[in-house]
Formats: structure tokens, sequence, C-alpha cells
């Protein structure tokens, strides 16, 4: 099975605490045999079984976000930074989500990041965090 998992958070190294959840996840996912796992997300380290499909711009651009607080941060501080970076967001995802189209199942991870994903019928698993839920 072929999995594209993309989230905006991530580790940047081994000692970083943001993001933890997704590592922990995506080690388990690389784990299994049967599956095929590629990602969209910050830079940090990733096990040699997964693929990464990040561009070298979505790359500098999503680490700059996490570098400002991310999304949720800039809607509750700059509601109008928070909204271009929302806007820039999804086109990115919109992107590497028909870029990878060899994709069996997607997962998102922060509920508003499926909003970027395109109708094409592949099936979808979004994970959501309670704090995104107050969004």
């Amino acid at each position: 099975m072929k999995i594209m998992m993309a989230s905006t958070s991530y580790p940047k190294s081994e000692s970083d605490w943001k993001g933890l959840f997704i590592r922990n996840m995506l080690e388990a996912l690389g784990e299994k045999q049967k599956i095929e796992l590629s990602i969209w997300q910050p830079p940090g380290p990733i096990p040699a079984t997964v693929r990464s499909t990040m561009t070298v711009e979505d790359e500098k651009w999503l680490d700059h976000l996490m570098e400002s607080g991310g999304i949720s941060h800039q809607l509750r501080t700059k509601p109008l930074a928070g909204l271009f970076s929302s806007m820039q967001l999804l086109f990115r995802l919109n992107r590497a989500f028909k870029v990878n189209t060899s994709t069996d199942v997607r997962h998102v991870n922060w509920l508003q990041n499926a909003l970027a994903v395109p109708n094409d019928r592949t099936p979808l698993v979004a994970s959501a965090l309670g704090t995104d839920m107050a969004l």
C-alpha cells in the first residue's frame, strides 16, 4: 500500500519536542513492510524506509513557518499573516497531492490540511489533536 502523509509539524532534530506525535506515527508506519510511505512535512530526520516528497522551496517555507510558531499562532497573533500563510499552505499541499498521483491512501495531520486534498477519490485519513479542534 502506498501512503502519502502530510503534516505541518515535525521535530527538526532528535532533541526537538515539537511534532513528536507525528514522528512516532511516521516511524511506526515506516516499519511496516507492506507500506510504502512518502511524506510532505517540515525538515527533520526521517527513517530510511520513508521517502520525502518535499521540494526545496516547500521545505524552506515549512521550516520558516515552524520557526514563526505555525499557522495557529499566526492566526491568533497576526491574523492577516496567518490568513496568507493558510492560503500558501493549501496551495503547496494541493500541488504536492496532485504531483504524487500513485498514492493509495492520503493521511493528513491537522484537520485543516484536508482542505487541500483534491477531489480524485483517493481515500483520506485525517488526524486531529485536541488543540486542532479549537480552531
